[in-house]
């Protein structure tokens, strides 16, 4: 890793410990972005949070308070896991190296999602969130990072989410093909852990006139949950849903851009459902489904073809496991295109989990294909 920069978006890092310093105790991280902070300069070209260069940290370092000159914290640790197996240096004790330990770091400390946002997605109140346009800017401040240093840059990423097309084509997956396509720029990203989640459905239906049905299984004290349903633009479907006490809705119509909303008398839950076509320059159909406050039990969406395809498949995914209050599964699951968002982006470094244990894939690891059946992941 000699002369190289691997920057992280993340949870922050602990700057104080020993793996992230040199031989002389000085530090190895020449640039931290922590969001979180307000207090300070925010770097070039960003309107928030304060970075921390290479000299304020090793002044932090040699001061008896480090906190009180660079007072950013890792409090998840997620951060500094990841720092640590990537470039982590040499400790004798635990018997530890990292891949990279000549490598320099940078890290992006991500603030935390707004509260609007985890509320209209009904997000697990101490779950971890990070909105996708704090990704894309604290990518943006790693380049910039490695052009001023005049550093070849790694860019390490190891979050993501169920939601979105499965295909290399969201804002975040665009961004990132971008800088992997630069000289001197590899971007590699953690494919996720929802494998045997049962998180994802894959449907077919086989005749015009067939109907398919997926079952969902709601747990005990869910505060809410979404799902999405993807498939091609020319097998539109229509939906309805049957509720654990037998209530169903009517057949919701498909008008594009628009949503409805389905309050259950016997259950007090609500279901909303917005229809999209033509989504993230896709020739692809979007059914957005928002439970709140569901009640226990199988919930059941009916889904039937407005094409007349015959053979034409769907997929439906439910949040990750860290955004869900309670156990929330389908009854026939499939654990494949099981990858996390962004992790479709065909030209970065997509990384699954392998166990030494058994000599195999691990089983919560995310599994290929993309959606549209590209090939990832790339490397386990």
């Amino acid at each position: 890793g000699s002369g190289v920069l691997i920057g992280f978006v993340d949870t922050g890092i602990d700057y104080q410990n020993p793996i992230f310093r040199n031989l002389d105790g000085s530090t190895r991280i020449v640039g931290l972005w922590d969001q979180t902070i307000q207090e300070g300069e925010p770097p070039e070209g960003m309107f928030y949070g304060t970075e921390y260069g290479e000299d304020e940290i090793n002044e932090a370092l040699r001061s008896d308070n480090p906190l009180t000159i660079v007072p950013s914290r890792d409090e998840n640790s997620h951060g500094t896991f990841l720092a640590s197996l990537a470039a982590g240096g040499v400790n004798e004790e635990n018997q530890f190296i990292g891949a990279a330990p000549d490598a320099q770091i940078a890290m992006v400390k991500l603030k935390p999602a707004k509260q609007y946002l985890r509320d209209f997605y009904l997000i697990r109140t101490d779950a971890p969130c990070y909105q996708e346009n704090d990704i894309m800017l604290g990518i943006t401040y790693l380049n910039q990072l490695a052009e001023r240093l005049g550093l070849p840059l790694v860019i390490c990423i190891a979050l993501g989410t169920n939601l979105g097309s499965h295909s290399a084509n969201s804002p975040l997956t665009a961004i990132l093909e971008v800088y992997a396509n630069i000289a001197n720029r590899a971007v590699v990203i953690g494919g996720g852990n929802e494998a045997n989640q049962r998180h994802h459905y894959l449907g077919q239906m086989q005749d015009e006139n067939e109907t398919e049905q997926v079952e969902i299984r709601v747990g005990e004290n869910v505060r809410g949950f979404c799902a999405e349903l993807w498939s091609d633009a020319l097998n539109l479907l229509a939906v309805s849903i049957i509720s654990p006490s037998g209530e169903q809705t009517y057949r919701f119509p498909i008008r594009s851009e628009e949503t409805d909303s389905y309050t259950f008398v016997l259950e007090r839950t609500t279901v909303t459902i917005d229809y999209k076509v033509f989504v993230e320059r896709l020739n692809a159909e979007l059914i957005f489904f928002r439970f709140e406050n569901p009640t226990p039990g199988i919930w059941t969406l009916i889904l039937e073809s407005e094409s007349g395809l015959t053979n034409a498949g769907f997929h439906v995914w439910l949040p990750i496991s860290a955004f869900l209050s309670s156990e929330t599964y389908f009854l026939s699951p499939n654990p494949n295109i099981t990858l996390t968002i962004p992790s479709y982006a065909e030209n970065v470094i997509t990384t699954s989990n392998y166990s030494d244990r058994n000599n195999s894939i691990y089983v919560r690891s995310g599994r290929g294909f993309t959606r549209d059946s590209g090939i990832k992941p790339d490397i386990a």
